[in-house]
């Protein structure tokens, strides 16, 4: 049986989908920008306490940030992050085998996937990421630019990577040898079972990012 593992989740193992194409992806991120900034000029101090008493959304006594960036970048990024990863993982696990860690599994609608639970950061996620035959990043709407930490997670544990693409990976990845990077749903899934079915490539990628890795300084 194929053997997917998918690191998943908002507090253990932190989706835009973009494309390979830099123009195309920036016109995505710049639509995107363009969606959050019409809300935060429609979304008043009224609005947001009458959404307040709906959903669960409050902000912290000691937070100085406005309430309507908490709204339109935490709240709904994180809502539509975990919409959006949910329907990845379902579409995964139509196809493969799925082990997902976390502690937020939202299992009514996860459909054949394995939950594992939590572990460690420190000493057994590494374990983890090694022993995966591909492990996936997705990149929550809020991370408007830069490289997840989880990416460096992967391939400082010596693990196969697929992730949604981010602009800055152009400027120290190349796709396909270090990482792989998908530009939609149907070829996040079909690179994931690409690389399943051809083991040497995967394990050659792993084993690339992983040298990377030791040449480069992160800290």
């Amino acid at each position: 049986m194929r053997r997917l593992l998918l690191q998943y989740g908002i507090n253990l193992v932190y989706i835009i989908i973009g494309s390979t194409h830099s123009g195309c992806i920036i016109d995505a991120l710049d639509q995107f920008r363009v969606f959050l900034e019409h809300i935060r000029s429609f979304v008043c101090r009224y609005i947001l306490a009458e959404l307040s008493e709906c959903v669960d959304f409050r902000q912290d006594e000691n937070s100085f940030s406005d309430i309507k960036l908490i709204f339109t970048n935490t709240f709904l990024g994180y809502k539509m992050a975990q919409t959006e990863r949910i329907e990845c993982l379902n579409l995964l696990a139509k196809a493969a085998k799925v082990d997902l860690y976390t502690d937020d599994p939202a299992k009514d609608r996860l459909r054949n996937v394995i939950i594992r639970g939590t572990v460690s950061y420190f000493n057994d996620m590494p374990k983890v990421f090694a022993a995966s035959k591909i492990n996936m990043n997705f990149t929550i709407r809020n991370i408007r630019s830069g490289i997840p930490l989880r990416v460096w997670d992967v391939l400082g544990a010596g693990g196969f990577l697929l992730t949604n693409f981010q602009p800055e990976f152009l400027s120290f990845f190349e796709n396909g040898k270090d990482i792989v990077f998908y530009d939609s749903l149907s070829d996040m899934q079909a690179k994931a079972l690409y690389y399943l079915e051809h083991e040497d490539e995967r394990k050659q990628i792993a084993e690339n990012g992983h040298k990377y890795m030791d040449m480069i300084d992160v800290s």
